[in-house]
């Protein structure tokens, strides 16, 4: 699979799209969405209230953001969902898409977003995003005001999010979960750099191949897939 097979779209998918591709990435969430929701009422939702920027190969949802937009006082995003189909994962559809709603948040603060991080991806993915959306309301334009190298990094995320991921639990975070973020962050950009090369990015990390291979255990990261391209 290439990236360059991937269609980009925006608001076209029907409820029944939705429907479908939610279901089939009902696992990808920690706890799976099925458990947490009622995905039928969910799709129900997303298609009749929210923005959606969509990636499709051959007629299929592989990719989708919804994010419902404020308009109310300047522009404010607020995402609901980000899901991408495991078969598709690791082509960059997460962070193209993305991108769109990063750009409404650019505008509104006039700030210049290149990327997101990896890190910061996998934690908006592995999230669980519910309807309530006050909870999260402008994490992504406090990411970008935070950003002082136009890159989004999981460290820029509420704490919630990152424990969420780390721990899959929601409420109790501290410096250890913060200090956690930042490591994994390091880790996956070095890995990036490097096309998944441990014994370069640990040099370039300052650490030894054993810690190295202890830290890549303990995020459970399977360096092979920086190989392919992003």
């Amino acid at each position: 699979m290439e990236p360059n097979e991937i269609e980009y779209k925006i608001k076209t998918a029907t409820e029944d799209d939705i429907l479908a591709h939610l279901q089939k990435c009902t696992t990808n969430f920690s706890p799976p969405l099925n458990e947490r929701v009622n995905i039928k009422e969910y799709s129900q939702k997303i298609f009749a209230k929210a923005m959606t920027f969509e990636a499709w190969k051959d007629h299929f949802l592989v990719g989708l953001i919804a994010a419902y937009l404020n308009k109310n006082s300047g522009l404010s995003v607020y995402i609901t969902d980000v899901s991408v189909m495991k078969d598709y994962m690791g082509l960059g559809i997460a962070s193209t898409l993305l991108r769109e709603c990063i750009e409404y948040a650019r505008k509104e603060n006039n700030k210049e977003i290149k990327r997101v991080s990896t890190s910061a991806i996998n934690m908006l993915m592995s999230y669980h995003w519910p309807g309530n959306v006050r909870e999260l309301e402008n994490i992504i334009e406090r990411a970008v005001i935070l950003s002082e190298d136009k890159v989004i990094h999981g460290y820029h995320l509420p704490p919630t999010l990152q424990t969420a991921h780390f721990s899959h639990t929601k409420h109790t975070y501290n410096l250890q979960h913060r200090l956690d973020a930042l490591e994994y962050d390091l880790i996956i950009e070095s890995l990036k750099n490097h096309k998944g090369n441990m014994v370069k990015s640990a040099k370039e990390l300052g650490l030894t191949t054993r810690i190295m291979s202890l830290r890549v255990k303990k995020y459970t990261l399977n360096p092979k897939i920086y190989k392919r391209p992003n």
